[in-house]
C-alpha cells in the first residue's frame, strides 16, 4: 500500500461526475465551489488534507451541503475540482476530466462494455473504492442492499484479484467468512510481501501524471463506463 501511495505522487483520487441538482432542493444559496458528484471514498495525501482543515471555504461548503441530498457525495471533487479557487495540493481541473470522461461515451469499447484489468493494474482513473450495482454487468454472489451489492463468500476470489485500494461493502450478519477471508488475506499479504511487485501502474493514472506536469492532452482518461464510475 505505501508503493501504491507513492505512485499516486501527492494526487487527489476521487469520483468526477455531474452533480444532479434534484439534490440542492432545499438550498436557497449559491454554493462557493462548482460542484461535482463523488463517492464517499476518496484518496489523498497528507498535504492536502491539512489543506483541507486549514481553508476557510471548506466549513463554508460542509454548511451549503449540510441541507442536501447524500451531501457526502458532493464534497470531496467539490473541493478539488476547483485549484484557481481552491488551491489544494493535488487539485486539478475537474471540468477538463470530466469533458475527457464524456468523450468515453459512443465509442467501441464503451458500447461493449469493454473491461481489462489486473491484480495492480487499475482499469479505470478511480482506484479508491470497488462497489458494483444491480445494473451493472459484474456478479454479486452475495446479495443487493439499496441497490448495491453486499459480497459474499464466491465473490472474494474475484475481489482479490482488483486492483481498488478498498471495497463495499460486507455485512456481519450476512455469509460473515467473506469479511474474514479477505482480512486474512491483506493480512498475509502485509507480512509476506511481494518485494517484485511494481507501483508504476498506478503511477500512470491521471492524477499523478498530472502531478508531475504531463501535458494534459496527452493523458487519458481511462472509465470504462464513462461517468458511471464504478
Amino acid at each position: 500500500m505505501v508503493r501504491i501511495f507513492q505512485a499516486l505522487n501527492g494526487s487527489f483520487n476521487s469520483v468526477v461526475a455531474d452533480y444532479p441538482e434534484s439534490r440542492l432542493s432545499t438550498v436557497n444559496h449559491t454554493s462557493p465551489l462548482q460542484l461535482y458528484k463523488s463517492s464517499l471514498s476518496a484518496t489523498f495525501s497528507r498535504q492536502s488534507a491539512d489543506f483541507i482543515v486549514k481553508h476557510h471555504l471548506t466549513t463554508v461548503l460542509l454548511q451549503y451541503l449540510t441541507k442536501a441530498e447524500c451531501p457526502d457525495e458532493g464534497f470531496w471533487t467539490t473541493l478539488a475540482g476547483s485549484p484557481w479557487t481552491y488551491p489544494m495540493p493535488g487539485s486539478f481541473n475537474a471540468a477538463q476530466f470530466h469533458q475527457k470522461l464524456q468523450s468515453i461515451f459512443g465509442t467501441t469499447a464503451y458500447a461493449r462494455g469493454e473491461r481489462s484489468f489486473g491484480l495492480y493494474q487499475p482499469e479505470k482513473y478511480y482506484i479508491s473504492r470497488f462497489q458494483v450495482w444491480f445494473h451493472h454487468h459484474v456478479p454479486c454472489y452475495g446479495k443487493h442492499v439499496k441497490q448495491s451489492c453486499v459480497f459474499g463468500v464466491r465473490d472474494v476470489p474475484g475481489l482479490l484479484s482488483r486492483p481498488e485500494l478498498m471495497v463495499h461493502k460486507f455485512y456481519m450478519d450476512f455469509q460473515p467468512a467473506a469479511y474474514f477471508c479477505m482480512y486474512e488475506a491483506v493480512r498475509r499479504r502485509t507480512h509476506d510481501p511481494n518485494w517484485s511487485f511494481d507501483a508504476k501502474e498506478y503511477g500512470n493514472l491521471p492524477g499523478p501524471r498530472m502531478q508531475r506536469g504531463e501535458d494534459w492532452e496527452k493523458i487519458d482518461v481511462v472509465s470504462p463506463s464513462g461517468l458511471d464510475f464504478y
